[in-house]
């Protein structure tokens, strides 16, 4: 009850969102005293059950179960497990079906804890480090009152920016008629931490090269150094890049590529 609203809250945090506190005492007390009743109850119907059971047949039940329960120990003794071991091979002989759902409990119990604490793991790491899921900006700035000029004006004397850099998308289809966004950037991209699987940035003084998402390059089976020809939309004329980079894209799945596309931006 304490441990489980910890990768819960984590959770949420991800998802910018909050949760309420998860233990409540007097839903705790309900519960138990239902489970505690519900335990009285099945033990009550085992006793009277085995209270109209025939004698002669429950000591022969009881006579097997412990001969394969013995039989169970003395092989286990035999491939020198300890006598702990033994006893536990003999005891769930005697009972299988009660030792496999214990078993199955435990093995689910383990699971759960496991994946627990690995989930909440793997969500604080992303939260210190978003970059990892191809975040690489604090903040974004969606210009439409403003000119460009102005916008940049105002971002450099804003406190705490180190680095900017402007883009605009564009859609455009290849050959065989797969659709996706390519991002036109502008700026230094090396000063935002860019996780890239394979390959270097773009140079953005230079048309010609682009780099792709990990989605879109399983998608489109490409990799660094081979061509990507696609039409922009409402164009003709085809554009060609060359591939120099595989990067982690947070946005279309990963079905995205990057390019200093002058076409793109305008």
């Amino acid at each position: 009850m304490a441990l489980a609203p910890l990768p819960l809250a984590a959770l949420a945090r991800s998802l910018s969102t909050h949760t309420t506190p998860g233990v409540r005492s007097g839903v705790a007390v309900g519960r138990m005293d239902c489970g505690a009743r519900r335990r009285a109850d099945g033990h009550g119907m085992a006793c009277a059950r085995g209270a109209r059971v025939n004698t002669i047949q429950a000591i022969t039940t009881a006579m097997n179960c412990r001969a394969l329960g013995r039989l169970a120990g003395q092989a286990g003794a035999r491939g020198s497990l300890a006598h702990a071991g033994g006893d536990g091979a003999k005891d769930a002989f005697a009972r299988r079906g009660r030792a496999a759902l214990t078993l199955l409990s435990l093995l689910l119990g383990v699971v759960s804890l496991v994946f627990s604490f690995a989930l909440n793991d793997v969500i604080n790491t992303f939260l210190r480090e978003p970059s990892l899921a191809g975040v690489v900006y604090d903040a974004w700035v969606s210009r439409e009152d403003i000119s460009d000029s102005s916008a940049r004006r105002t971002l450099e004397r804003a406190p705490g920016v180190a680095t900017i850099v402007a883009h605009t998308t564009a859609k455009v289809e290849t050959a065989d008629g797969k659709e996706f966004r390519v991002r036109a950037e502008e700026g230094n991209l090396a000063g935002l931490p860019f996780k890239l699987e394979a390959g270097r940035l773009i140079n953005t003084d230079v048309e010609g090269e682009a780099m792709i998402g990990v989605g879109l390059q399983s998608w489109l089976g490409l990799s660094v150094r081979d061509m990507l020809r696609v039409t922009l939309t409402g164009k003709r004329a085809p554009v060609e890049w060359r591939i120099v980079g595989v990067y982690r894209e947070p946005a279309d799945n990963g079905q995205m590529a990057s390019s200093a596309c002058a076409r793109c931006a305008q």
